[in-house]
């Protein structure tokens, strides 16, 4: 799973995207949707919430979920973002994790932020 998420701060729209691959590698499902947001950072965390709850509705599992900000991939691995601990969107990340077990968070940086800023999307 590829998650990405992009704010046009001049145009005050955040958005998140994704896909998610078989075993081999081909696309199953891809994903974008319109966030409220002012950071790019929260923007990247629904990405990647987004993108989980998909691959729990598709009753996917050993899930490799890439994610291109190191901020965001800290953030999920230690539960935290800085000092603050159990942040909602990170909480419920952590929480849907734990049913998708194994879920493997690597950082890669991927260039999808100007495909999720300039996709139209309905939600």
């Amino acid at each position: 799973m590829n998650t990405d998420g992009s704010l046009k701060s001049s145009q005050g729209m955040a958005t998140c995207g994704g896909l998610l691959r078989g075993h081999h590698g081909r696309w199953k499902i891809g994903f974008a949707k319109k966030v409220r947001c002012t950071i790019a950072f929260v923007a990247e965390l629904w990405g990647v919430l987004q993108g989980l709850r998909i691959a729990r509705d598709q009753g996917m599992q050993n899930i490799l979920l890439q994610v291109d900000s190191e901020p965001v991939v800290k953030s999920i691995k230690e539960g935290k973002v800085g000092c603050m601990s159990r942040v909602p969107l990170v909480r419920a990340i952590i929480d849907l994790m734990k049913q998708l077990r194994p879920v493997y968070v690597i950082h890669n940086f991927i260039y999808m932020a100007s495909l999720a800023c300039d996709m139209e999307v309905d939600n």
